[in-house]
């Protein structure tokens, strides 16, 4: 285990005095295109087609009413084209113009948005995209600095370049990822498979003959991944560091980079999510920044469970290393009848590392307990290895 982030109190407080230098007045851009509330999916998918654009605000003169999403058109693909932007709008977060960067980093994890809106006055005035405020990240050096060996995801699911769409689909929804590596049978990489790809295919329809009157509707979702796929894939050496992965995302336009070694097989992946929870995590109140996805409808009451587990986690370790953030995503497979096996991914940052564990089990309280208890074996760990090299230094 490595130190990656490098960042004691002194450097934190570097960090959050050189963000001070933007806000949301400093960041935001016009909004771009528009939706009325009479305006119809047909409609909307046109205008995120020509404004390469995931949400479209809608609004009623110059009150903003909330967003329609490329996510939800293509979540309801059975959708008619017909339905009016009034019945399935869905109000995205805003922000004052004063609003630091940790805050909107905060708010884009911790409501996946796409695009945050500003106001001012009460009324709208621009829009920020998460590349808006990730592009900060190349102009302050100690987080520029982060190698990408130090920071990706190593726990990357793949999906072969053989398998189907409906297969893929399915692997998305359940780990709510936008972007899947796509590899051949010897695990090379080949190319990637994001919403933006089933999109194109599934949701913009060109003749009604032979589309119908709904998203998706005569899409064949048994067609190989490989046809439809983005290559060659967007990828980024090991070497590399963090200033250089978000200067790359932002150039080809895309959330993810799959980092590899020297024979081209997938080592890990990083994402403007990513990215975005590394900013949040700066934030200098006192507690942990927690964020748990996953657990939503019937399956939000577990997590008082899980938030029990994640105290009783801090206050095992927080005497070992300063933690700063805490991201734990959950899928849920359903067995049949009423069981249900639940899978989580979690990742700390701490001001010694950043740290992935996973598990899986029939309760979600214990997932937690599972994933908590193996990270804090390795901050032990890690801990021990500290000591052993100061004795030896000696």
């Amino acid at each position: 285990m490595t130190d990656p982030l490098q960042m004691d109190s002194q450097t934190r407080i570097k960090i959050r005095t050189h963000l001070q230098s933007w806000n949301a007045k400093t960041l935001k851009r016009d909004i771009g295109a528009t939706a009325t509330p009479d305006n119809n999916v047909s409609d909307i998918i046109s205008m995120m087609t020509k404004n390469n654009m995931g949400e479209i605000p809608v609004m009623e003169g110059r009150k903003y009413l909330g967003v329609v999403s490329r996510n939800f058109l293509l979540k309801r693909r059975y959708l008619p084209l017909s339905t009016k932007a009034r019945t399935i709008l869905v109000k995205n977060p805003t922000m004052e113009d004063d609003s630091s960067v940790i805050d909107m980093a905060e708010k884009f994890v911790s409501t996946n948005a796409r695009q945050l809106f500003v106001l001012s006055n009460g009324e709208m005035s621009g829009m920020i995209s998460r590349e808006d405020v990730v592009n900060i990240i190349p102009k302050v050096p100690e987080l520029a600095k982060i190698k990408t060996q130090d920071f990706m995801r190593e726990d990357v699911i793949f999906v072969n370049e053989k398998d189907s769409v409906s297969k893929a689909v399915e692997i998305m929804e359940e780990l709510d990822a936008p972007v899947v590596p796509v590899v051949d049978s010897h695990l090379k990489l080949q190319g990637f498979l994001g919403i933006k790809n089933l999109y194109n295919v599934k949701g913009v329809p060109t003749e009604r003959t032979t589309v119908g009157d709904k998203i998706g509707q005569s899409i064949a979702m048994n067609i190989e991944v490989g046809s439809i796929m983005s290559k060659p894939p967007k990828t980024l050496d090991l070497s590399q560091n963090l200033g250089e992965a978000v200067n790359k995302m932002l150039d080809h336009s895309v959330s993810s980079l799959i980092a590899i070694d020297d024979d081209n097989m997938a080592e890990g992946i990083i994402t403007i999510y990513d990215v975005l929870h590394l900013l949040a995590s700066l934030n200098e109140k006192e507690q942990v920044y927690v964020q748990i996805s996953g657990l939503g409808g019937e399956e939000s009451f577990y997590l008082d469970d899980v938030y029990m587990e994640v105290e009783d986690f801090v206050d095992r370790v927080k005497n070992i290393e300063d933690l700063y953030g805490i991201d734990m995503h959950y899928d849920v497979y359903k067995k049949g009848g009423d069981n249900k096996k639940f899978s989580a991914r979690g990742r700390i940052m701490t001001n010694k590392g950043v740290y992935h564990s996973k598990a899986t089990d029939w309760s979600p309280s214990k997932v937690a307990s599972d994933v908590f208890y193996h990270l804090e074996r390795q901050i032990k760990t890690n801990k021990d290895i500290r000591i052993a090299r100061r004795y030896k230094d000696r």
